[in-house]
């Protein structure tokens, strides 16, 4: 390949920028390795156009001269660009004649091929970028993360993919020219020249941006001096572009703005502000992060010490939606940019008195349950249970038990009324006695208490919790077995079926019979069991609870792979161990049997083929979503209010395809887990017609 000879510029100048046809103005050339690549903009309507001069031996092109092959790539809006390609032109071939390529280097070479490649090619795509009007750039091929990086694919007609990845926070752009199976690496992504106007030009899309283009370290009029990083003071400072329901920003609605209550002893629970996003068009909903920026924290970006941050969405991600998010918070944060001066002062309470809550002055009565995770090492691995794999256990002390106070805060100042406490083992976090104590202190009427329930064998602390908590306290207890083989099998803890037992004993001598139930989870390891469970709660008249494992993470392997069973089979199994029960133990555990089963086609075969009436005991239930798809409409104190470890914990569901033309359809979630189906297929799910029901 032959590389340009040192010493040429004035020469190339002369060349490609000659006296320009009216309009027409030349913006600026790069001289690469092998390449020379000339910028021209138009006046009036700012179309762009760029040549490419490289090696008249360097490859076929519709037009060449004696030493250059030559490519131009022209803006669709450009006037008249035939006048200025024969200007351009004739100065070229006038002036090559003076122009010396160098000695030929290395064909082997691909450091020397992709620098100069990736730079023409970088060149040649911003033109065609700035010359496209926004809302004809395509955002599947634009794509934002977490860190404020925007990266545009294009591809090209050679077959190569070009990458360019704007990096904000480092003021750098860098591209990759890709041709088919070049696995390439990160450090040979070189640097472009002109960052500024890439900046520039996909600011129109991420907004964010254009922050590091301008100078201005002094506040702008209209600009705030200062902000209190409570919800109210970002909710002021945010109106009246963006209100509560209120117009959207980048296509997304302000639904909530709460505190943020992080995880972990050190954490400080105040100046955190969640702002929570429901697009237009869409189930899902996208929470940003408002904090004082640190340097132990990473963030999308940030403004006057305020620092800005998305979730990590993870598997929750659909297809677009971690740009999707990108983009709302490139807009969100180019608003604050325009609204606080860039030495604002950041005011973050310090006491939770001090903390204002949003709207409380018009609160009204709300019926929502307050789910407060608190995630305490259980002690157990349960066969059908992988939330440890995503939440790691912990005991957050007293600075959660602080942020949990200021959640009880927010939730009556919406007049809630009821409180859960559920996690992967709430009794056992440290501080569980003083929070039951500041539930009813700060006037929740109800509390339900969820988890393990191990802890309640203990009497001494059965009872003083109890006394501390709300006068109304519901507790549910897990039981898997009736025998310590299976319990304790699907547990994975020794001795934990006898201490379950004698929890189950003190609840209730201490509670109204009316405030304790069981739960349970059918497995594969105990689906024999369920008639005997069942048997046990009736005698001892105690509801019963079950239901099935469902798939936190879409695989073959884990928890849900080595725990579910098709539901015809539970079903199945089931009633033939109802042999000889008695009416009324038999009564009990088709109405349980009928909880648990979702899905009625499945109980309708199964009592036409037994004679057992497990479809009529499901007669008369609301229709019911899969369980753990509605995790979203839990709350979390440590996620301002939202579904717990939403990043991880999705469920990932498929419509079924018999339920258009299911007469039981109304009464099913028509829809089934996606590993569920992967796993045993969908042909037990069979529509049922109109006149098999009559």
């Amino acid at each position: 390949m032959e590389v340009i000879g040192a010493g040429q510029d004035e020469l190339i100048r002369h060349m490609v920028a000659p006296s320009l046809p009216e309009g027409w103005d030349f913006e600026g050339a790069r001289v690469d390795v092998a390449a020379i690549t000339a910028r021209y903009v138009h006046r009036a309507d700012r179309a762009v156009a760029v040549m490419t001069l490289t090696h008249s031996a360097s490859g076929a092109s519709k037009m060449a001269t004696t030493r250059f092959t030559v490519d131009w790539r022209v803006s669709a809006s450009a006037r008249d660009p035939g006048a200025l390609v024969r200007s351009v032109m004739a100065s070229v071939r006038t002036a090559e004649t003076g122009f010396v390529w160098s000695r030929r280097a290395p064909a082997a070479d691909p450091t020397v091929r992709r620098e100069s490649e990736d730079a023409i090619a970088a060149e040649q795509a911003l033109a065609m970028v700035e010359a496209t009007p926004v809302e004809d750039l395509r955002l599947s091929a634009i794509s934002g993360d977490e860190f404020g990086t925007v990266e545009v694919e294009l591809p090209r007609e050679d077959g190569a993919r070009l990458s360019v990845r704007l990096q904000p926070r480092r003021g750098r752009v860098v591209a990759r020219l890709a041709r088919e199976g070049d696995e390439g690496a990160e450090h040979n992504w070189p640097e472009v020249e002109h960052p500024v106007r890439w900046f520039a030009t996909l600011g129109r899309l991420f907004p964010h941006l254009r922050l590091g283009l301008s100078e201005a370290r002094e506040a702008a009029e209209g600009q705030r001096d200062a902000i209190v990083l409570d919800p109210p003071g970002v909710a002021e400072l945010l109106s009246p572009e963006v209100t509560l329901d209120g117009a959207p920003i980048a296509g997304h609605r302000l639904v909530a703005v709460r505190s943020f209550l992080p995880t972990g002893s050190a954490a400080s629970p105040f100046g955190r502000v969640l702002l929570e996003f429901a697009p237009e068009h869409s189930r899902e909903t996208v929470e940003l992060l408002l904090a004082p920026t640190s340097p132990q924290q990473s963030c999308f970006g940030s403004h006057a010490g305020l620092g800005l941050s998305l979730p990590d969405l993870g598997l929750a991600a659909t297809a677009g939606a971690k740009t999707r998010a990108a983009r709302l918070g490139s807009h969100l944060l180019a608003l604050l940019a325009s609204k606080l001066a860039p030495h604002a002062r950041v005011v973050v309470p310090t006491r939770a008195e001090e903390v204002r809550l949003l709207g409380a002055e018009a609160a009204s009565p709300n019926p929502e349950v307050l789910n407060l995770n608190l995630d305490a090492e259980c002690g157990q691995q349960c066969t059908f249970c992988p939330i440890k794999s995503f939440v790691p256990a912990h005991d957050g002390g007293a600075a959660e038990l602080q942020s949990i106070e200021l959640q009880l805060r927010e939730a009556r100042a919406r007049a809630q009324v009821r409180a859960r406490l559920n996690g992967i083992d709430p009794l056992r976090f440290s501080r569980v006695l003083e929070l039951a104590s500041a539930i009813r202190a700060a006037g929740f009427e109800r509390l339900e208490v969820m988890g393990p329930g191990r802890r309640f064998a203990d009497e001494a602390f059965r009872r003083e919790f109890l006394r501390r908590a709300p006068e109304h306290t519901e507790v549910v207890v897990p039981l898997y077995g009736v025998t310590p083989e299976v319990h304790d099998l699907v547990t994975g803890a020794p001795g934990s079926h006898a201490e379950v037992l004698r929890a189950i004993d003190g609840l209730r001598a201490d509670l109204d019979p009316q405030r304790l139930g069981l739960a349970t989870v059918i497995t594969r390891q105990n689906v024999d069991e369920l008639a005997a469970l069942a048997r046990f709660a009736r005698e001892r008249e105690l509801p019963l609870w079950p239901q099935l494992p469902y798939p936190l993470r879409q695989t073959r392997h884990g928890a849900y792979a080595d725990s579910a069973l098709r539901e015809s089979e539970i079903v199945a199994r089931v009633l033939r161990s109802l042999d000889g029960a008695t009416p009324e133990d038999r009564a009990f555990c088709l109405q349980a049997l009928a909880t648990a089963i979702r899905h009625p086609c499945v109980l309708w075969r199964a009592q036409r083929a037994t004679g057992l009436g497990v479809f009529e005991a499901s007669r008369g239930m609301p229709r019911r979503a899969l369980a753990g798809v509605a995790l979203t409409d839990e709350h979390n104190p440590r996620k301002g209010g939202a579904a717990r470890g939403l990043s991880t914990l999705h469920v990932v569901s498929a419509a079924c395809a018999e339920a258009p033309r299911c007469a039981l359809a109304p009464a099913c979630p028509a829809e089934h887990y996606a590993a569920y189906v992967e796993r045993f297929g969908e042909e037990e799910f069979e529509a049922v017609g109109v006149w098999d029901l009559v």
